[in-house]
């Protein structure tokens, strides 16, 4: 687990992290968000201990990284895997070679370097390119190499930053693939730092937003996208706004399941005596099941008629933009 408590860190006078509360707990898949120079990689370098802070608590498993020091920063260090954007791979090095290169400097014998390297190998399903060099790689290929490094050691915690950006979205969406089977295999809680809103909404269960070195907003990932707080909306941008066309009231509705394989609308259409005008519809794949939304014009007159109306069928609902929201 990772506790955070009021973590701060400054680089001279820029404030680069600001009263920073979070929990992480083991085994689960967090996804970190924000504008560049938010503040997402210094936490991460400071979750591993490359980066020190000035004041607050930040405890992996218990312990306070800034009390680590020498040798025991590094066998800290160890329990912490990191994948990086641009796969960081050394060029005259075999793929085996690269995955090896930590357990050679932790000096393991030949024999349990070969049998560990083979098994990340055949994990990652690069098993056949074990002699290939980086060059020889694509992108996809350098980053399955880089996720077994990272693997080595049997990290308790993997923290991946931006390390889809410089692929394609195919090859992009393989490897969280890759990655979310490897968390539900191996149990290791991950951390994902990334640009990608759609990575993040099939991969991560919780999410945190950072905004100028502060924590602006958090929650379930499912939850959190379907009614997006001002941050979240700000940091989408204007693709994901909606506008009214004859001047009424957007309401986001969020059936369930079960619910959205209704005719909805045409019910409400029918009973209501009004038709509405539909701004968007929509079915977004997050990591444990599809979620639909309808955005409907609701004229303003017949606001109350409708939210009791889904009221009395328990159907979700948030006023567009940013507004009222309920289980209506």
């Amino acid at each position: 687990m990772i506790e955070i408590r009021g973590l701060c860190k400054h680089f001279d006078d820029f404030s680069a992290l600001e009263d920073i509360h979070m929990t992480m707990e083991s085994g689960k898949v967090y996804g970190l968000i924000g504008q560049s120079g938010s503040g997402k990689s210094t936490l991460l370098r400071c979750i591993n201990g490359l980066t020190g802070y000035e004041s607050g608590s930040l405890k992996v498993d218990g312990v306070e990284v800034s009390t680590l020091s020498g040798l025991e920063a590094r066998r800290f260090r160890r329990d912490i895997g990191m994948i990086f954007q641009q796969f960081s791979l050394l060029k005259r090095l075999s793929v085996y070679d690269n995955v090896a290169l930590p357990m050679r400097c932790w000096k393991y014998s030949k024999s349990e370097i070969d049998k560990r390297v083979t098994e990340l190998l055949e994990l990652v399903h690069i098993a056949d390119k074990r002699d290939a060099l980086p060059t020889e790689l694509s992108g996809g290929q350098k980053q399955r190499v880089a996720i077994a490094r990272a693997l080595t050691m049997n990290p308790k915690f993997l923290l991946c930053d931006e390390a889809t950006s410089a692929l394609d979205p195919n090859i992009a969406e393989t490897i969280m693939d890759l990655l979310s089977d490897i968390n539900q295999q191996l149990g290791i809680t991950m951390i994902v730092v990334t640009h990608q809103l759609s990575i993040l909404k099939s991969s991560c269960e919780q999410v945190y937003l950072l905004e100028r070195g502060r924590l602006v907003a958090q929650g379930d990932i499912t939850s959190l996208f379907s009614t997006p707080p001002e941050a979240l909306r700000r940091l989408m941008g204007s693709q994901e706004a909606v506008e009214p066309t004859g001047g009424g009231t957007v309401l986001r509705l969020l059936p369930t399941r079960q619910q959205a394989a209704q005719p909805i609308l045409s019910r409400m259409a029918r009973e209501l005596g009004q038709d509405f005008s539909v701004l968007k519809a929509d079915r977004e794949q997050y990591r444990h099941g599809a979620v639909t939304y309808l955005i409907i014009e609701v004229p303003n007159g017949l606001l109350p008629q409708v939210r009791d109306w889904l009221k009395l069928r328990q159907i979700a609902w948030v006023t567009e933009p940013g507004g009222q929201t309920g289980k209506e």
